[in-house]
């Protein structure tokens, strides 16, 4: 997937790998062990008439769950190995990835810093909507959740 991003798949190829970078840092801080090749898409945008894509990008993200808090996927890991890691990922991990996709150093900690502090920061407000009697198990596994994305972002270093 990396080297069809960056032999022009893609028409904005940086732009997506650091897309692709994001998805799988956000994927690990909320373990998502579901993120898997069949759940990466790009998007192709043609105009009609035309022969060739306007644009090829990275499709909008999908399928995101906290693998984890369902009974029997307490221990799941990652679906794509990052950095040969399915688990235990560090910022380190990313880093290298990073190195391998050909990112710079900076747009790559920069990306890192800029999620972990954006998730930190909704986490506190994350809750399940209003208005509805939600069995206490719903509410015990969104409680749950909660505690092992902040857990991960405290541990990320």
């Amino acid at each position: 997937m990396i080297q069809a991003v960056r032999n022009s798949i893609s028409t904005s190829p940086t732009e997506d790998l650091l897309t692709l970078l994001k998805r799988a840092l956000f994927a690990w801080l909320i373990a998502d062990g579901d993120m898997h090749l069949k759940n990466i898409a790009v998007l192709k945008t043609a105009l009609p008439g035309q022969k060739a894509f306007q644009s090829i990008r990275m499709a909008p993200i999908y399928d995101l769950v906290s693998t984890v808090v369902f009974p029997n996927l307490q221990n799941d890991t990652m679906a794509i190995k990052l950095n040969g890691k399915a688990n235990r990922i560090k910022r380190r991990d990313f880093m290298t990835v990073a190195a391998t996709m050909g990112l710079r150093a900076t747009d790559a900690e920069n990306l890192i810093e800029e999620t972990l502090i954006k998730l930190k920061q909704a986490l506190p407000g994350t809750a399940l909507p209003d208005g509805i009697d939600y069995p206490d198990q719903a509410k015990k596994l969104i409680e749950e959740m909660l505690q092992i994305c902040d857990a991960r972002i405290e541990e990320f270093d």
